[in-house]
C-alpha cells in the first residue's frame, strides 16, 4: 500500500481455488490463484517469495506494489510473467505470473494518467477474465490531487469490467476496507482512517453493488480478525490490530465455482 506503513512481518496472503463445474454447458479448468501485496518484491524474494511459490504451486499469482524497474529479473520456472511497471521509480507496479497461458491479456485502462502508475493487468482465458488490481492511496505522503484521483480511477476501473464480456475475478490490494467487520474494533465506533472514508470506500461498495461478490466475506459472514494490513507499530501485528485491503471479488456466476478460500500465511 503506497503511503502508508510497511508490513510488519509475517505478513499474510489470500488463495483461491476455482473448482471444475459446468459453467452454460462448459467445464471450468481447477485454477488456484493467489494475490499478494509483496510490498516490494526485490525484498520480498529474499523472504520466502520463491519458496511460498515452489511449495504451494499456485497457477496464477497476482502480485501488488511490486516497486521494481524493468531492469529487475526474476527466474521462476514454469511462469509466465506479464509486468505492469509504473514510471515513477520504487513505486507502485504490478506482475502477474501464470502456469496457464491466457488467451491474451492488456495494462491498464488505456488512460494515461492511471495507467503510468503500473496498477492493473487483465488476463483473458477461455471462460473469464482475471485482473490483478493495485488500487491508488489517498494518504496525503502522495499529493493532495489523490482522493479525487483516487474516484477517477475507481470509475475508470467500474467502466473498464462493464465493457468484458465474460465473467471477471478482480483480486489484489483495493486500499479500502468494505465493513466494519473487517477492521480490528476502535471502542465500537466506526474507524475514521483513510480505508473507511468515502474516497476510498465508495469505489469498492459500488463494486459490490454491481453484482461482484466479496468471496471471503460471502463464506464467512461473521468472522472477524482476518485482516492483511496492520499499522507501523509491532504490537499492532502481534495482537492483530489490523484491517482488510485484500479482496476476491467475483462475478456472482462464478461464485459457486470456488472450492476453498483462506488467507496463508506466507513469511
Amino acid at each position: 500500500m503506497v503511503g502508508k506503513s510497511k508490513r510488519i512481518l509475517p505478513t499474510k496472503n489470500y488463495c483461491c481455488i476455482i473448482e471444475n463445474r459446468a459453467v452454460d454447458g462448459k467445464e471450468i479448468a481447477k485454477m488456484k490463484i493467489v494475490s499478494w501485496n509483496v510490498n516490494g518484491l526485490e525484498a520480498c524474494r529474499g523472504k520466502g517469495f520463491l519458496k511460498f511459490i515452489k511449495e504451494t504451486k499456485p497457477d496464477i499469482v497476482c502480485c501488488q506494489e511490486t516497486k521494481v524497474s524493468s531492469k529487475f529479473q526474476i527466474t521462476i520456472p514454469g511462469y509466465t510473467q506479464i509486468w505492469n511497471h509504473g514510471i515513477r521509480p520504487g513505486y507502485s507496479g504490478t506482475l502477474v505470473l501464470t502456469m496457464r497461458e491466457p488467451l491474451s491479456h492488456s495494462l491498464g485502462f488505456g488512460i494515461e494518467k492511471f495507467d503510468i502508475e503500473g496498477r492493473l493487468i487483465t488476463l483473458e482465458f477461455e471462460e473469464y477474465y482475471v485482473l490483478n488490481i493495485y488500487a491508488p492511496s489517498i494518504h496525503e505522503n502522495n499529493g493532495s490531487d489523490r482522493p479525487d484521483y483516487r474516484r477517477e480511477w475507481d470509475e475508470a476501473l467500474r467502466n473498464y469490467v462493464s465493457t468484458l464480456l465474460k465473467p471477471v475475478i478482480l483480486c489484489g490490494d483495493f486500499n479500502a476496507t468494505g465493513a466494519d467487520i473487517d477492521t480490528y474494533p476502535k471502542q465500537g465506533k466506526i474507524p475514521d482512517d483513510l480505508f473507511f472514508l468515502p474516497e476510498t470506500r465508495d469505489g469498492f461498495l459500488q463494486l459490490l453493488e454491481a453484482g461482484f461478490v466479496d468471496v471471503f466475506r460471502e463464506t464467512y459472514p461473521t468472522k472477524e480478525g482476518s485482516y492483511t494490513w496492520w499499522g507501523p507499530k509491532h504490537k499492532e501485528r502481534l495482537e492483530n490490530r489490523g484491517t482488510r485491503l485484500d479482496y476476491f471479488l467475483v462475478s456472482r456466476e462464478l461464485f459457486s465455482m470456488y472450492r476453498t478460500y483462506s488467507i496463508m500465511r506466507t513469511y
